[in-house]
């Protein structure tokens, strides 16, 4: 017997299902899936009005917490770093990078990395820390597409020094021991975890006093959470690098 054609054999199955597809049913089907259709439209158009809230919601709260900082001018900028000469860099990470001013370090943030929240987060996590060792912001930028943050004081950045012959060991122990206290502040008294520190994540003053810089990254945690982390042995350090972690590497 010679063997039924796949069109055919095709064709007969689906005939075969006909009955279950009578035109009530089929009508019924078609309209639960117009329904589902429907409400998942209604969610998606929900969620978007959500996140446009929560994304004006957050703007109005940067512009309240930096209204007593100065909005510099994008030709400030420029003028006080040499359009951004080679002179004046002084280091680079992912976010962008740190430039001499006159008598002010500057920030220039990528804006391809974020979309430029990094200027929000960075600003809005300093504004509420107060720590001879954590560093504080003057200003900012937010013109021509640029973002821009402008801190207080002239810094190079410590990964520049760490070779450096004129770094003493006093002064290189007396360097840990502020940045430790700088850490023990951060994590006790506001629950904020850095989640990026490194050597090129600290300013150094004229008198190698450090300062961190670059919370851009940094996540907040109730007293709950800290707890763990503390008595976590390195907190997942392939998701998350634990400050203390990082601090010893």
């Amino acid at each position: 017997m010679e063997k039924e054609p796949a069109k055919h054999a095709t064709k007969r199955a689906l005939w075969s299902w006909r009955p279950a597809f009578s035109p009530p049913i089929r009508f019924r089907y078609l309209g639960q899936r117009q329904k589902q259709y429907l409400d998942q439209e209604r969610r998606q158009l929900k969620e978007k009005k959500r996140v446009e809230l929560l994304t004006q919601k957050e703007s109005l709260e940067f512009l309240e917490g930096i209204e007593d900082k100065k909005k510099y001018r994008f030709e400030e900028i420029l003028s006080a770093t040499n359009n951004f000469s080679d002179e004046n860099f002084i280091s680079k990470d992912a976010t962008g990078k740190v430039y001499k001013g006159k008598s002010f370090t500057v920030r220039r943030l990528d804006c391809t990395y974020g979309q430029g929240e990094e200027m929000y987060i960075e600003i809005s996590t300093l504004k509420r820390l107060c720590h001879e060792n954590i560093s504080s912001i003057s200003g900012y930028c937010n013109e021509n597409n640029e973002r821009i943050i402008i801190y207080t004081g002239e810094f190079r950045t410590l990964d520049q020094h760490l070779s450096d012959p004129n770094l003493k060991w006093a002064q290189r122990i007396k360097i840990c021991l502020s940045v430790a206290h700088a850490l023990h502040y951060i994590h006790h008294d506001h629950d904020v975890i850095h989640c990026d520190i490194n050597s090129s994540k600290i300013f150094l003053d004229k008198d190698w006093k450090p300062k961190i810089y670059g919370f851009e990254l940094s996540i907040e945690y109730p007293q709950s959470w800290m707890r763990r982390l503390h008595s976590s042995r390195y907190f997942d350090t392939n998701k998350l690098k634990c400050d203390v972690y990082s601090f010893g590497v």
